[in-house]
């Protein structure tokens, strides 16, 4: 075997290196990337971060350069080398390497076709609606259904109800059952990581384990306009209504604490904040038409637009995506973290109220599901919602409802 003479190449610019998570690309194979440097050059945490979206044929991948490096810091580094076969020479070059992971879609479902291929199977299916539930709750349904199933079969009576009973069965049939969700599921499903021994308030949900590092930075250009808002712009922002508009986003634009104002980088992470917080505004409140609609989304950059759809929605990459009570109650957890974060963990629960136009009951049970606790005060005749959350947190008593026991 022939000597090969390395040379360490410093001079030159780095060289590319990705690795497909799922299989190994066919040497034709063409693919259209986009790479997206961190903003915030002057912080040497951050400088050489980088994202790259890489669309293929069929699928769209994702990765970056930071998330190996940040948890395992003496993990292995690659280098790529050149070889000159003729002068038995090969260069070293330093590499920077993404992990690619692809974002799973599906293919657009034709409705209508559904629809009268549902229909056609109900049509042929003699069951009642009851029975059919019944039938899913044998195979699915938790002990304590099945328990009150078995009893109700048991004690079943033949009385007046049949037509009442006949009647909620049609609208039934005809209800979109698959935005239903169980009582007392409810919590539990809107309930974010939550970490129970943190001993501070900032890492009981700490933002970096709701809001991906790499969403947050592509908002940064977006975010600028919250940094020293001039009063023909606030004007705007309050024509502009919904969002953008609300009274939360003004005043915290406004009026930022001096800690913020004073240390530029914190003022453009609070910035990105804000415009995280209009971006929940709108998904609270968007409706299945818009979001159901070809253009849905297309306004906000793609890393964004890609969490939002599979963070919030479900069959996000499909046209028929769906929104189901579950998953509005976590966009408002996420602000409602969000928003503690920004005011030190004490904020004014009526602008969140007004923002996300909510009762003054649904903000208590998700500030309580949350461990936060609800403060309502008086003065001068006026009245102020305060929500805090403080350790130990305070988590609701959930007592099992029993015949006669408590446990």
């Amino acid at each position: 075997m022939s000597e090969i003479l390395l040379k360490y190449d410093n001079k030159s610019s780095t060289r590319t290196l990705v690795e497909f998570s799922n299989g190994t690309p066919k040497p034709d194979s063409e693919f259209q990337c986009s790479l997206y440097a961190d903003k915030r050059l002057q912080n040497p945490k951050f400088k050489n971060n980088k994202v790259l979206v890489v669309q293929g044929s069929h699928l769209k991948y994702v990765g970056n350069n930071y998330e190996d490096r940040h948890a395992n810091p003496t993990a292995s580094r690659y280098v790529l080398m050149e070889v000159d076969e003729k002068n038995q020479v090969g260069k070293i070059f330093e590499t920077e390497y993404f992990k690619l992971r692809p974002i799973i879609g599906s293919e657009d479902v034709d409705i209508d076709e559904e629809r009268e291929k549902t229909e056609k199977q109900l049509e042929q299916d003699e069951r009642s609606f009851t029975e059919r539930q019944d039938d899913l709750t044998e195979v699915f349904g938790s002990h304590r259904r099945k328990r009150a199933m078995v009893t109700r079969l048991r004690n079943k009576v033949k009385d007046s109800t049949d037509a009442v009973q006949t009647a909620v069965e049609t609208i039934m049939e005809n209800a979109d059952t698959s935005l239903l969700i169980d009582e007392e599921g409810a919590l539990d499903t809107m309930i974010i990581p939550c970490c129970k021994t943190a001993e501070t308030v900032e890492d009981v949900y700490p933002l970096t384990n709701i809001f991906p590092d790499h969403v947050s930075r592509c908002l940064i250009d977006e975010a600028q306009k919250f940094i020293h808002p001039t009063g023909a712009e606030i004007t705007e922002w309050k024509n502009q209504g919904e969002g953008l508009g609300s009274r939360f986003i003004v005043e915290h634009a406004k009026n930022p604490a001096l800690a913020i104002v004073q240390n530029s980088q914190i003022h453009t992470e609070y910035a990105c904040c804000l415009q995280l917080m209009v971006c929940l505004i709108r998904l609270y409140k968007v409706k299945s038409s818009e979001y159901r609609a070809k253009t849905a989304f297309t306004d906000l950059v793609e890393p964004v637009r890609d969490w939002v759809l599979s963070e919030f929605f479900l069959d996000g990459y499909n046209r028929n995506r769906k929104m189901p009570t579950r998953m509005k109650d976590k966009v408002l957890a996420y602000a409602i973290v969000l928003a503690w974060h920004m005011d030190s963990f004490s904020t004014d629960g009526d602008m969140i109220k007004e923002a996300f136009s909510i009762s003054q009951k649904k903000l208590s049970t998700h500030v309580r599901a949350l461990g936060g606790n609800v403060n309502l005060l008086s003065k001068n005749g006026f009245k102020r919602t305060n929500v805090i959350l403080k350790l130990p947190l305070q988590f609701p008593n959930t007592a099992f409802k029993g015949r006669g026991q408590a446990h």
